[in-house]
């Protein structure tokens, strides 16, 4: 008897620690009862994309449900970016109405679905990187995760609007890269036109940018798009039908991926729309620059009014420096990098900023006349610095070109009648 129970102890043991084995490495669909928590994973079939619970760098408080690509880390889908989960307590589970539910303890149920089911529900993670909310019995679709973009767009997922349902497919930015996912300031959304369409961002709700029409596979401002130099080759679709106006879009090949697929459009929390990897820029002309100051020609950049003291010769570039005044330190956690440059660009005293956080959130600025030195990065943080982007070109005067060697480094500082700056 002992031999026998000691055997059947053995498969107990072995069935858990298969199941275990099998849980951690994730499964593909989750039904009613069952519970994904911080511990296991979703995996699409053929182990392209994951889903499961994740912190950020620096952060292990919050927590986030999101989908990846199992081979890199970069988020392409938040469920709750706006509310995040204070406690690894976390779950994910489909309710006795077909629902599916992120609880945790100490914290406000999120329930992601409103329609319920008419039978037992399975959300299941496709190899698109969609999350699909299926009805057990009438087999619709009851929700899926391509309906609610955060900041990337996959192939097959639609940028535009749901004439049935009236819900726009819009991207918008984290509020600072890689570090807080929550709604940033930029949003990318579909203009259709009466022949065409284009890509148009906004920065709080106010026009930034537009990529100029679809045409032969290309858009006027989007020189990195579906040219020799590019990381993939897009098949670019602008449908319009009685169910909706969008442009969608997918691969011709697999570029440099070599069958491993992660092509993705990412709108970033600068305002830049990355391809793949992130290693390109797909907009727009201005790619040599973080902003759009809307005076530049041929770029797409929303016209702007300038401020009375600044000039089309001034921008803002990044540079590791040290001032030699007592900056300004706003540290409203809701300001993005953007934030602090249209802050200093429409403030004349502004000489510089960055963020205080290492979050990548609040504003540091300095004003005045302020000097600055350029110094070894040596874990600086990189200070985005106003210069004239002609510093040959006299401008009437406007500048004054004085030079003064302080210790160890040369600074050149170009006094502004109103605006003074500092150059190196």
């Amino acid at each position: 008897m002992a031999t026998k129970r000691g055997f059947i102890n053995l498969i107990s043991l072995l069935l858990t620690g298969a199941l275990y084995s099998f849980l951690a490495t994730g499964i593909t669909t989750i039904r009613p009862g069952d519970q994904l928590n911080v511990s296991n994973t979703l995996v699409s079939a053929n182990g392209i994309f994951t889903l499961g619970f994740f912190n950020l760098r620096g952060d292990s408080k919050n927590t986030y449900l999101g989908i990846w690509y199992t081979n890199r880390a970069k988020r392409v889908w938040v469920a709750n970016r706006d509310t995040p989960i204070f406690n690894n307590s976390t779950v994910l589970t489909i309710d006795t109405t077909g629902k599916l539910v992120i609880t945790s303890t100490g914290d406000d149920p999120i329930t992601l679905n409103s329609d319920q089911a008419t039978g037992n529900a399975t959300a299941t993670l496709e190899d698109t990187g969609n999350f699909v909310l299926t009805d057990g019995i009438e087999k619709r679709v009851l929700w899926q995760s391509f309906d609610y973009p955060t900041d990337s767009l996959l192939p097959g997922m639609k940028l535009g609007v749901n004439l049935k349902t009236g819900r726009n497919w819009t991207l918008t930015s984290w509020l600072s890269s890689d570090a807080v996912p929550a709604s940033g300031p930029f949003t990318l959304s579909w203009d259709p036109t009466q022949d065409s369409g284009q890509l148009v961002i906004r920065r709080h709700g106010v026009l930034y940018w537009t990529s100029g029409v679809l045409a032969n596979q290309a858009f006027e401002f989007m020189p990195g798009l579906n040219t020799p130099f590019s990381e993939y080759n897009y098949s670019l679709s602008n449908v319009s039908n009685q169910d909706g106006k969008y442009l969608t879009f997918s691969l011709t090949d697999q570029g440099s991926d070599n069958g491993s697929v992660t092509s993705m459009w990412v709108l970033e929390s600068s305002g830049y729309i990355m391809e793949g990897r992130g290693n390109q820029i797909l907009n727009p002309k201005w790619e040599d620059d973080l902003f759009c100051y809307g005076y530049e020609s041929g770029s797409g950049c929303a016209s702007a009014t300038l401020p009375g003291c600044r000039s089309q010769h001034e921008k803002f570039e990044s540079r590791t420096v040290s001032f030699g005044g007592t900056p300004t330190d706003d540290t409203n956690s809701s300001l993005s990098i953007s934030d602090c440059w249209a802050r200093c660009w429409n403030d004349c005293g502004c000489v510089g900023f960055t963020n205080i956080s290492d979050n990548g959130t609040g504003c540091r600025i300095w004003s005045g006349n302020m000097e600055f030195r350029q110094v070894e990065s040596g874990g600086v943080p990189a200070v985005y610095v106003l210069v004239p982007s002609n510093p040959a070109k006299d401008d009437g005067g406007i500048y004054s070109l004085l030079i003064g060697v302080a210790v160890g480094s040369m600074q050149v500082i170009f006094d502004y009648t109103e605006c003074p700056i500092a150059f190196l």
